[in-house]
């Protein structure tokens, strides 16, 4: 071993250990830490696989980022805390430590493209540059500095959770987009702008956070804390995890705190764990967030952007869009957001997770495994990393995940933000005209990410395609970054060697949509795309059902995975909002309230009638002629009325009436036995109702023979009875041994017990009274 690699191993034996990257193994299809490299046996055997060169050229890495530290604690004494400027100090140089020494370990090569003198001084520049912006803005004394090292921008600058002494927790975001400000900002934002409104059809609570402008090129943000509502959502409950609601700093933002930080193998995940009612009101929030989203043209909402949390000033559990970027991009499907899964989702990690799936979208390419003899050595994961915690999976105390078993509050919050917006468009239009300066992808990150990778560890060419400002920043290792005033004006990208921004030719780049801009899309036929794609991830699971909540005025039917319909309460302007689709064609429906109300009521007032004087006719003995012919005008007249309620707003099932009025006109069409035409349209429309909920399947059987009865043929499930020497008996049966087997299959129970509670319900005259 030579002396630059004698002198890495006593620094890694020390407490500077934690600055090398995880031994991992490869358990259950992803990537888990099995431990730290720690002790002078493993410092000496990183050291010793190190070629001479490229244990010096890491030596002299390290010593360059000692003398910055020194010059950055004298020149900074009175903003932060001296050990934090420490190149032990594993939050703040961990990130950069692993992945030199990862590629270290991958050879000469790689190391050399790597240009690891080149990276430091990019870092040092970065930690001053951020000092002096810490001066200038006066946000107080840091007693903790953590980096973010999921990826660079701009000269290899890092997002920095900034702890600072009186108790406040920041994000330092050093980019140029502030299109959280515009939309976020607890203060004079569209978002607070829709909070402070009068409820246009229901309370909404859309996020928001403290954020601080910089000069145009940095910004500060609240760092959203973990929720305290934590637990286990997926795996075994032993050992008990951690509660310590500070144990987040690491995780945020140590790309190894995923898989097992606390270097055991992991089979656990923890999050947001609700009771189910406060789950209701959390999936509306959430729900009003995703319409929100969708109508602003806010995207790239994925795991990592989107996290569930609390803040000082707000003790109910939101999602915060902690990494909002991209806004006014015309979105046409809510896939699109990445808030929910759709054909444009990369990943299945989506910011709404229904799944606690203990895989992670993000992690180091590179990674440390121990071979059968103990030696170490980098490898390129071919797995994906796994997680013990998760910030967007949601779960219940029920077992739930996501928002499916809570699925009209989620639809109710998108209907009440959307409505919000409608009626507001003019206050929003003057909102979103205000300066901002949104990001623009040319390209997806992980394609960047990807290309960073191959070229550092392969060597590969970069692609063609590529302009000459995306080869330039990605050559340094950055992820290409561009963005432009959502006014509109030319694409820029940052120039670190100037400190200035340049212009690109942007022919082909996207351009803030100004129908969005304008107010234009919020309109009520839009908003039913975005809830048949919030419907569509989950709808697997309710195929062929209804689910209604009167209490927030939501009936939804999945009538398969392409195909269902959801009607919305709008009481204050005395509507019912149904949107219905099929594939990709989307239909909207306006109905009166007062109109559904009125036909509700008549359907119960005629049931109450009906059975009212078909129990007096029952008492006669069924043979009051005169009774007979008064319940034959009443359900003719009302045969008349239900063939133009049918015609209008078809046929009355619990969707459109609820189940007690659905009951009744399913009751009244089976009396209508000298219309058999209307009896064989109202079961057709019947059957189709209860394939998906809408009608109680029981009312297919009592119409089926209803009409064989009226028809003179035998009755197939035994629902007709007819008085016979003083006794209520089964109208003639097709096949009396299979009645039992077919009303079992219908849902019935076996026709004695049925016959019985007919008996006791129309009891007929004793033989003294007729």
């Amino acid at each position: 071993m030579d002396q630059a690699a004698q002198r890495l191993a006593a620094a890694w034996a020390g407490e500077a250990g934690n600055l090398l990257p995880p031994v991992v193994s490869v358990e259950d299809d992803v990537l888990r830490v099995v431990r730290r490299p720690s002790g002078r046996a493993d410092a000496e055997l990183l050291a010793g696989a190190l070629p001479g060169t490229v244990a010096s050229i890491l030596l002299e890495v390290f010593d360059k980022l000692s003398g910055a530290c020194v010059r950055l604690r004298q020149e900074f004494k009175e903003l932060i805390d001296q050990d934090l400027l420490c190149p032990a100090n594993a939050a703040l140089f961990g990130g950069l430590s692993s992945e030199m020494v990862l590629l270290a370990l991958s050879g000469p090569e790689a190391i050399g493209r790597y240009r690891a003198g080149q990276q430091a001084d990019a870092f040092i520049n970065f930690l001053e540059c951020f000092l002096r912006r810490l001066r200038s803005d006066r946000r107080g004394r840091v007693v903790g500095l953590t980096a973010h090292d999921a990826e660079t921008h701009n000269g290899g600058q890092r997002v920095l959770r900034v702890d600072l002494a009186d108790g406040t927790r920041l994000a330092y975001k050093p980019r140029p987009a502030d299109t959280e400000l515009l939309f976020l900002a607890s203060e004079d934002s569209v978002f607070a702008l829709l909070n402070a409104l009068p409820p246009a059809s229901g309370e909404i609570k859309l996020p928001v956070l403290r954020c601080l402008p910089g000069d145009g090129t940095y910004s500060w943000q609240e760092w959203i804390e973990r929720p305290p509502q934590w637990g286990l959502i997926a795996g075994s409950p032993d050992p008990e995890p951690d509660t310590d609601t500070d144990s987040d700093s690491a995780a945020d933002s140590d790309p190894y705190s995923g898989p097992g930080h606390d270097g055991v193998l992991q089979r656990r995940l923890h999050g947001l764990v609700l009771d189910p009612s406060e789950a209701g009101t959390f999936w509306h929030r959430a729900g009003s967030l995703t319409a929100a989203c969708f109508g602003f043209g806010l995207t790239d909402l994925a795991e990592g952007n989107l996290v569930t949390g609390t803040r000082a000033d707000d003790p109910d559990p939101l999602y915060y869009p902690i990494d909002l970027e991209l806004a006014f991009l015309p979105v046409r499907r809510l896939g699109e957001t990445a808030l929910v899964p759709g054909e444009s989702s990369p990943h299945h990690h989506v910011g709404m997770e229904a799944e606690p799936r203990l895989c992670s979208s993000d992690g180091p390419a590179l990674c440390l495994v121990e071979s059968s003899d103990g030696s170490l050595a980098a490898r390129r994961r071919s797995v994906p990393w796994a997680r013990d915690e998760t910030r967007t999976v949601v779960a219940d105390t029920k077992g739930n995940t996501g928002y499916a078993a809570y699925l009209p509050s989620f639809l109710r919050g998108m209907f009440d933000a959307w409505t919000l917006m409608c009626t507001n468009r003019p206050a929003l239009v003057e909102a979103m005209a205000r300066p901002a300066v949104t990001r623009v992808l040319l390209r997806a990150t992980a394609e960047y990410s990807k290309i960073i990778d191959d070229y550092l560890l392969d060597g590969a060419a970069l692609p063609d395609g590529l302009s000459p400002s995306e080869r330039e920043q990605l050559l340094r290792l950055d992820v290409p970054y561009y963005y432009r005033s959502t006014t509109g004006g030319p694409l820029l990208h940052w120039d670190p060697s100037s400190g200035q921004s340049l212009e690109n030719d942007d022919e082909d780049a996207p351009r803030p949509a100004e129908w969005i801009r304008n107010g234009e899309g919020f309109t009520l036929a839009r908003l039913g795309v975005a809830l048949r794609d919030a419907v569509a991830p989950v709808a697997g699971g309710l195929r062929q059902q209804t689910l209604i909540d009167e209490t927030r005025g939501v009936r939804l039917a999945v009538f398969d995975e392409q195909s269902g319909e959801v009607s919305l309460d709008w009481q204050q302007a005395g509507r019912r909002i149904t949107y219905r689709w099929s594939g990709t064609k989307v239909s909207l429906r306006l109905r009166a309230l007062a109109d559904l109300t009125a036909v509700r009521d008549r359907l119960l007032r005629l049931d109450a009638v009906d059975t009212a004087w078909r129990g007096e006719w029952s008492a006669g003995g069924f043979s009051d002629v005169a009774a007979e012919d008064r319940l034959r005008r009443l359900t003719g007249a009302a045969a008349d009325w239900l063939r133009g309620v049918i015609d209008e707003h078809g046929w009355p099932g619990r969707l459109l009436v609820g189940d007690e009025a659905a009951d009744a006109a399913g009751r009244l069409v089976q009396h209508l036995d000298d219309q058999v035409d209307f009896q064989y349209a109202a079961l057709k429309l019947i059957e189709q109702a209860a394939a998906y909920g809408d009608m109680p399947a029981r009312h297919v059987p009592y119409l089926i023979d209803a009409i064989r009865v009226a028809e003179g043929r035998p009755q197939r499930y035994g629902t007709k009875f007819e008085p016979v020497d003083g006794e209520l008996v089964p109208c003639r049966l097709e096949d009396p041994s299979a009645v039992d087997a077919l009303r079992a299959e219908a849902g019935l129970e076996p026709l004695a017990e049925y016959a019985a509670h007919i008996r006791l319900r129309f009891p007929l005259p004793t033989p003294e009274v007729r």
